[in-house]
């Protein structure tokens, strides 16, 4: 991971519906399929060293869906994925807990106990890797993940999935767009970077 010297903007994914395509609560390592477009969108925030993150909810840990096992195989094959793009994202966060049942979260670097739309992940990687909060981006597919940026005035993305749908809370995303791909064309447009 690296720490940013300078206090810059960053961008925060979602992940099931943003990376990997967006089926219901992941249990199994074969069932976690990456969206296409996601490595190069992501190594393009890389090579213009904006700092990227992912931030997720995955109850089905505490629920006792999916054994921490699991959930780090499938952090590994996002990983491998990204590695086949030169790509990278700068650190994750991930909440185990479900609404009504907590997964202890001390034992591993991944985990964090607040989950979205409480913006503790966001804050956490925010204070480790010196990032600009309301300069940065919140990329999500849900209500919650919108409601989530909303709380710390961070600009949002919300991405087409299924899950818009469910959309219960009476927030207004600031961009919205069909995928990561769009989304990260769209800061790019919107932050004056221009690649060749």
């Amino acid at each position: 991971t690296r720490q940013f010297k300078r206090s810059k903007f960053g961008v925060f994914v979602d992940r099931d519906g943003v990376l990997n395509k967006e089926i219901g609560p992941i249990t199994k390592l074969e069932d976690f399929h990456l969206i296409p477009g996601v490595g190069q969108s992501i190594k393009k925030l890389n090579k213009n060293f904006i700092p990227s993150f992912m931030v997720s909810n995955q109850a089905a840990v505490a629920n006792g869906l999916i054994d921490i096992k699991t959930l780090k195989s499938i952090n590994c094959k996002l990983d491998n994925y990204l590695t086949k793009y030169s790509a990278y994202l700068d650190d994750i966060l991930i909440c185990p807990n479900s609404k009504t049942k907590n997964f202890s979260t001390k034992e591993y670097s991944f985990l964090w106990k607040d989950r979205k739309p409480s913006p503790g992940m966001i804050k956490e990687l925010g204070y480790r890797h010196n990032i600009d909060i309301k300069r940065s981006y919140f990329i999500g597919d849900s209500d919650i993940d919108i409601l989530c940026g909303k709380k710390i005035k961070m600009k949002t993305i919300l991405v087409k999935s299924p899950k818009i749908k469910k959309y219960k809370f009476n927030v207004k995303p600031t961009f919205k767009v069909n995928n990561l791909t769009e989304a990260v064309n769209l800061i790019f447009k919107n932050e004056k970077i221009y690649t060749s």
